[in-house]
C-alpha cells in the first residue's frame, strides 16, 4: 500500500509538473500575444507608437501639402503666362490683319515653301482675284514668268536672310491674262517663321 500511496503522489507530481509546463511552454505565450494583439488594435495603448512618430507623420503630411500648393500656384503661373502669350499673339494677329486690310500696297506673306499665307486687298484688286482663291496658294502663280527669273536671286536671297523682301515686279491678271506692271506700288513679301 505503500507503494501505491508513493506512486499516486508520483503520478500527481508528475501531472503537476506537465500541467505546469504546458502552461509555461504554450498557454502562457498564447496568452501574451493576445495580449499583443490586443494592445496592437487599442491605439491608445500601442507602445510601438511614439509622439515622435506622430510628429514626423504630421510634418511629411505638411511637406506634401506644401509641395502641392507650390505646384498648384506653379501651375496657375503657367496658365497665367501662356494665356497672357495668347493675347499678345491674338493682338499681333489683329495688328498684322489691320495692317494688311488697310494698306494700299501690296503685301504678301509666304511660309518657307512659297505657298501664300496672307495678302493685302490691293494684291487681290491688281490680279482680279479674290482672296480666298489667293491663299494657300503658291506666289509663282501669279508672278509672271518672265520677272520671276529677274527677281529670283534677290527674293530668295533676301528671303533667307532678313525674312522680307521688297521690290517691284509684273503680275498677270488672273482674268484677262495681261501683265501688270507693279511699278507704282510697293510691293512686300515676307516670309512668316
Amino acid at each position: 500500500m505503500k507503494i501505491n500511496i508513493l506512486f499516486f503522489f508520483t503520478l500527481l507530481f508528475v501531472f503537476c509538473y506537465l500541467i505546469n509546463c504546458i502552461n509555461k511552454w504554450f498557454i502562457n505565450p498564447l496568452n501574451q500575444l493576445k495580449e499583443v494583439i490586443n494592445d496592437i488594435n487599442n491605439i491608445s495603448n500601442n507602445k510601438t507608437i511614439h509622439e515622435n512618430d506622430i510628429i514626423n507623420t504630421f510634418e511629411n503630411y505638411c511637406m506634401l501639402i506644401k509641395e502641392l500648393a507650390e505646384k498648384d500656384s506653379q501651375i496657375d503661373l503657367e496658365i497665367s503666362m501662356l494665356t497672357k502669350e495668347k493675347h499678345s499673339a491674338m493682338r499681333q494677329k489683329q495688328l498684322t490683319s489691320s495692317i494688311l486690310n488697310n494698306s494700299q500696297d501690296v503685301i504678301i506673306i509666304i511660309d518657307s515653301d512659297g505657298i501664300i499665307k496672307q495678302v493685302s486687298p490691293s494684291f487681290c484688286q491688281l490680279i482680279g482675284v479674290k482672296y480666298e482663291h489667293v491663299i494657300h496658294q503658291p506666289l509663282i502663280k501669279f508672278i509672271n514668268t518672265a520677272a520671276y527669273k529677274n527677281i529670283k536671286a534677290s527674293l530668295s536671297h533676301e528671303l533667307n536672310n532678313s525674312h522680307q523682301w521688297q521690290g517691284e515686279f509684273n503680275v498677270q491678271h488672273a482674268i484677262n491674262k495681261k501683265k501688270h506692271s507693279c511699278i507704282r506700288k510697293n510691293k512686300q513679301i515676307h516670309r512668316s517663321q
